[in-house]
């Protein structure tokens, strides 16, 4: 005789989903570590010489380490598929940042390989981040 299982299948199904308010709330806490960060990374560099010339790799650290703390922050939130949440989060982190940045400097012109770059490393910490953030 077959054991019908519909509670258990059920629960399984509504367990597999992606959350967006769980997305968009990792990427909002992304961009406040990363502001975080890059006014720890200032106040540092008043004191420290040598850190103007590197101004611009200290904020993409910056933004990486924050895109890894709001995925995590995201995946936490959903206690499922981190690694979704999680790169999804970087990569929106990183592409909202980008739009921000184009709207901000209108006299930049996107260069393809340097934005597909950093959508990588987005979203490859991003995903680091979200198995991190289940598991936590």
């Amino acid at each position: 005789m077959k054991r019908n299982n519909n509670g258990s299948s059920a629960r399984e199904a509504s367990r597999l989903y992606l959350n967006l308010r769980a997305v968009i709330y990792g990427i909002i806490l992304a961009f406040l570590w990363s502001g975080l960060i890059v006014l720890a990374f200032g106040f540092l560099g008043f004191y420290i010489q040598g850190w103007g010339e590197k101004t611009g790799a200290l904020v993409f650290v910056a933004g990486l380490v924050g895109a890894c703390l709001g995925a995590v922050a995201a995946a936490r939130r959903v206690q499922s598929l981190g690694w979704l949440h999680g790169g999804l989060v970087g990569f929106g982190f990183i592409f909202a940042s980008y739009l921000i940045g184009l709207i901000w400097e209108t006299g930049t012109e996107p260069v393809t390989s340097v934005v597909l770059y950093r959508l990588f490393w987005g979203t490859a910490l991003g995903l680091l981040g979200g198995m991190m953030g289940v598991n936590l």
